[in-house]
């Protein structure tokens, strides 16, 4: 092999490396742009999650308040004297809500009664 031969050969090698690490960069540079992208939509998924999770607490929060204070309530109802009596007296009556059902229902109109006829029957 002469030098010219082996020099070109060597040209060769050299612009098919050249080559593959210029598409290799273009590969990778695209993979990085992607990947900012990525990241992009990652942090913003990660925010709305911050978000639905500070709503769920504020919710779980003024649940507990709004039954605190409906317990509070009916705390109040049952040391009030005048309540205390009347529900004493609702419960002498018998008037639990189950049985309220059977209490004043309305009763059906009076219906007129109608003569029969009696048919003659046929010699």
């Amino acid at each position: 092999m002469d030098i010219e031969t082996c020099l070109w050969k060597q040209g060769q090698r050299l612009r098919a490396m050249r080559f593959r690490l210029v598409r290799e960069g273009r590969r990778n540079r695209r993979a990085m742009e992607l990947l900012g992208g990525w990241e992009g939509a990652a942090a913003e998924m990660e925010d709305q999650i911050r978000r639905i999770r500070g709503v769920m607490e504020r919710q779980l929060v003024d649940d507990i308040f709004t039954d605190l204070w409906v317990y509070d309530c009916l705390i109040q109802l049952e040391n009030d004297p005048l309540m205390r009596d009347a529900l004493q007296r609702i419960h002498a009556q018998n008037l639990h809500p189950r049985n309220l059902i059977y209490i004043n229902q309305p009763q059906p109109f009076p219906e007129r009664r109608r003569r029969r006829r009696r048919r003659r029957s046929s010699p």
